[in-house]
């Protein structure tokens, strides 16, 4: 059965597309930065987010050991305040500037 085309499917298709586009804009021009990095979300977790089943989980920060939960499966690898003190992304844990670094901790402690 061929496809037919209709001006529903043309001006739906333009509406996703202008959507992921803007998405876009705001991921490369960090439109919300100051809120990020309050967040301690790397620019890639803060504007796409995560995706996690409806379950209560809990997860141990890879510093400090503190036991954190959530709502949901999709757990941090930090506490807030560790990922804070240490430049990282609380939710993938790389560096939240995305510069590679030398050493894992400022003190390296906890190596």
């Amino acid at each position: 059965m061929p496809f037919k085309l209709t001006l529903y499917d043309i001006n739906t298709q333009t509406t996703r597309r202008k959507s992921q586009l803007n998405h876009y804009v705001k991921l490369v021009n960090d439109t919300e930065k100051v809120k990020r990095i309050e967040e301690s979300l790397c620019v890639i977790c803060y504007y796409n987010g995560s995706v996690g089943c409806t379950v209560i989980t809990s997860s141990e920060c890879q510093k400090c050991k503190k036991l954190m939960v959530f709502p949901t499966s999709a757990t941090d690898r930090f506490c807030l305040e560790c990922a804070k003190a240490e430049g990282f992304c609380r939710n993938c844990g790389c560096d939240i500037n995305l510069k590679q670094r030398k050493k894992i901790f400022k003190e390296d402690q906890c190596q």
